[in-house]
C-alpha cells in the first residue's frame, strides 16, 4: 500500500516544478492612423501641341516630363510641330502624410480618339514621371509631379482633334 501513495505526493511535486518554471511574457500592440494619400490633377494636361504629319512615314513626338521640348522621330522630313498650341506635360498633386515617401504607377499605352472623324485613333506609350524612379516625397504633406510620353502618329494621320485618358495611381511605400 506504500506504493500507491508516493505515486500522489510525485505528481504534485512534478506539477509544483513545473509552475515554479513557467513564465509569461508581455507583449505590446500598436497602431497608427495616417492620412489618406491622394492624387488630383493639377494645371497643365498632357498635350503634344499642334502637328502635320509625314504623309509617308508613321512617326513619334515624345514630350519630357521636364520640360515641354518636344523630340521627333521617324518619319521625313515633313513632319511638323507648330507652337500655335502650347506642349505641356500633365501636373498631378499628392496630399497625404507629412514627409511620407510614395510611389507612382503609371499606364503602359492610351488611345487617343479622333473627336471630328469617327473611326481614327493614336497610340500613347512610353509614360514617363518627373520624380527619379517614379518615387517621391511628401513635404509638409504635399508633393507635384508631371508625366509625359510618346505619341504614335500613323503616316498620313488625319486631321482632327484627338482625345483620351489616363489613370495615374500613387500609394505609400
Amino acid at each position: 500500500m506504500k506504493k500507491y501513495k508516493t505515486i500522489p505526493v510525485l505528481f504534485i511535486i512534478l506539477i509544483a516544478c513545473v509552475a515554479l518554471h513557467a513564465q509569461t511574457a508581455t507583449g505590446t500592440s500598436t497602431a497608427s492612423i495616417v492620412a489618406s494619400i491622394s492624387c488630383t490633377v493639377g494645371d497643365t494636361v498632357l498635350d503634344f501641341g499642334a502637328m502635320s504629319p509625314d504623309e509617308d512615314n508613321p512617326s513619334t513626338l515624345t514630350l519630357t516630363p521636364a520640360s515641354p521640348t518636344i523630340a521627333t522621330t521617324g518619319g521625313g522630313p515633313n513632319i511638323d510641330v507648330y507652337d500655335i498650341k502650347p506642349k505641356t506635360a500633365a501636373q498631378f498633386n499628392v496630399t497625404g502624410n507629412d514627409n511620407a515617401t510614395y510611389s507612382v504607377v503609371l499606364p503602359q499605352s492610351i488611345t487617343l480618339a479622333n473627336l471630328d472623324i469617327d473611326g481614327f485613333f493614336m497610340t500613347v506609350t512610353n509614360f514617363t514621371s518627373s520624380l527619379t524612379s517614379n518615387s517621391g516625397t511628401l513635404v509638409n504633406g504635399q508633393a507635384a509631379f508631371y508625366v509625359a510620353a510618346t505619341l504614335n502618329l500613323a503616316a498620313g494621320q488625319p486631321v482632327g482633334r484627338y482625345s483620351g485618358e489616363f489613370d495615374v495611381t500613387v500609394s505609400y511605400d
